[in-house]
């Protein structure tokens, strides 16, 4: 997830430079990549305890916790027919009116990931 994280962040970055001519800030690009880590752990991770703001201060907590839910038995990915993509999607939402998120990934029938998102929704 680090290095989609990066990737993200980077892909962004490059945007503002070539269509908005900013000046790359590598300090903001850091804060982005790990804000999305951040976003897309707890999006996954539900009982993920830290924020961006954690993780920037340290990662001893990130590289201390632990999840209790790392088996996951009867989920498995089946693959689409040959020459097709398969979108799988997902949403979690911490309580009503609360925040919620969406997410997904795109996969050809190799498995191979061809892109991923993550949506916040709601305030």
């Amino acid at each position: 997830m680090l290095f989609f994280s990066m990737a993200w962040s980077m892909w962004l970055l490059r945007n503002d430079v070539i269509f908005k001519q900013k000046i790359p800030n590598y300090d903001t690009l850091f804060f982005f990549i790990v804000t999305w880590l951040c976003l897309w752990l707890k999006a996954i991770e539900h009982d993920f305890p830290y924020s961006s703001s954690d993780l920037l201060r340290s990662v001893e907590g990130l590289i201390r916790w632990t999840n209790s839910q790392t088996l996951r038995t009867g989920v498995m990915w089946s693959p689409p027919m040959t020459n097709r993509f398969k979108w799988n999607v997902d949403g979690s939402s911490i309580g009503k009116p609360g925040p919620s998120r969406i997410s997904g990934v795109l996969q050809n029938h190799h498995g191979i990931l061809l892109g991923i998102f993550l949506c916040r929704l709601g305030s």
